[in-house]
């Protein structure tokens, strides 16, 4: 019987039903999103002329306002959080080259929204957006609308499954890159790291860690065909 590779998939958004090869995934998130209810008060909201939405927590955000979204201009960062965008109801909307903060600022520069600018974020990252809209003095109305939080670590050690150690970890943010680093000396283990993306392998490797794989703009069957054409050996019958 072949085996089959354990990934450790830490990614809020679960990994594909379908097409993984044969690989096992467990799916135990490092951190937590918690939507803010309420935090986007209408009349700011309908005297925008344009967006930026840099997540998915984002969009979901917008969900209570898509006749506005509708009429508003948007940059959205990398393809997943377009598509997104595009299925809630948004229109117009331009990605920058990577789905990078620097990136999207780059966009901005030689593309500017009209003002004042909606740019719905989280309580962790936006900084360089936020400073380009500060810096260009661009009127912009920029509520936080999610929390980012850590899991502790004994309760991802705890959830971890017994007599079947990973092989690999996909990491989502730099908000889990943080976990790993603490988590990862616990394990006793230097796993294989694959990264939703430029930011996260930025920050993998600002923390010192190696990255041997990146999604392609955040796709998810991507990531899991990576992993399942790297462990191809080990899923072929003996």
């Amino acid at each position: 019987m072949a085996h089959r590779p354990l990934i450790l998939w830490t990614l809020t958004a679960p990994p594909p039903q379908d097409g993984n090869g044969g690989l096992k995934f467990v799916h135990i998130p490092f951190i937590r999103i918690d939507l803010l209810t309420g935090a986007v008060v209408p009349e700011r909201l309908a005297a925008c002329r344009s967006a930026i939405v840099t997540s998915r927590w984002a969009v979901a955000a917008l969900a209570p306002h898509r006749n506005t979204l509708a009429r508003l201009p948007a940059i959205a960062i990398g393809d997943a959080t377009r598509n997104q965008l595009l299925a809630a109801g948004g229109s117009e909307i331009a990605t920058p080259a990577q789905a990078t903060g620097r990136d999207l600022v780059k966009l901005l520069r030689g593309q500017p929204l009209p003002a004042p600018i909606f740019f719905p974020h989280g309580n962790v990252g936006g900084t360089q957006v936020l400073a380009y809209l500060e810096e260009a003095e661009l009127a912009h109305y920029s509520p936080v609308v999610y929390h980012t939080i850590e899991r502790p670590l004994d309760d991802i050690m705890a959830a971890l499954p017994a007599g079947a150690p990973p092989v690999a970890v996909a990491l989502g943010s730099p908000s889990a890159v943080g976990v790993w680093r603490a988590l990862g000396p616990r394990l006793g283990v230097e796993l294989p790291i694959a990264s939703m993306g430029p930011t996260t392998t930025r920050a993998c490797r600002e923390a010192g860690l190696e990255v041997w794989q990146e999604a392609r703009s955040g796709d998810l069957q991507n990531l899991a065909d990576q992993f399942r054409d790297r462990f191809s050996e080990s899923l072929r019958p003996a």
